[in-house]
């Protein structure tokens, strides 16, 4: 992967970050922030280990990584959960490298979380969305 490539990359992982920033002023914080890990598999994050938090009832962020074996993954999401709903929006992007590849992703789409409440610890997120991959390599 050549310099230019891995600048974009950086320039489109914090211009996602940053961009969901910009809308932290329009939102009240009511309770206190959520936060979490686990694992993600997803078109838009990729796959790894995952750590979720939200600053404010709507405004959050997602990080996920992982290397095994030459090949390594890392995602970031902004989320903007949709007034009291389950249902949120979120864009962002992973790069994922190996020996002879890196693919880089990014996208936008929407997402629903499902939190039991007989395991309040344990939750379940689909995301539905749309996403532009990019091969550098052989």
């Amino acid at each position: 992967m050549n310099k230019k490539s891995k600048v974009i990359i950086f320039l489109i992982l914090i211009s996602t970050l940053l961009g969901s920033g910009l809308l932290a002023d329009e939102v009240k914080v009511e309770k206190k922030p959520k936060k979490g890990i686990g694992l993600a598999v997803g078109m838009l994050s990729g796959i790894g280990i995952a750590y979720r938090q939200y600053f404010t009832e709507h405004l959050g962020f997602q990080l996920v990584g992982f290397t095994i074996n030459k090949k390594s993954n890392i995602g970031a999401l902004g989320l903007w959960r949709i007034s009291d709903s389950k249902l949120y929006t979120l864009a962002g992007a992973s790069l994922i490298e190996t020996p002879s590849r890196s693919t880089i992703t990014y996208g936008a789409g929407v997402g629903v979380e499902f939190i039991s409440k007989a395991a309040p610890k344990l939750g379940l997120a689909l995301e539905l969305p749309l996403v532009y991959s990019h091969n550098f390599g052989n």
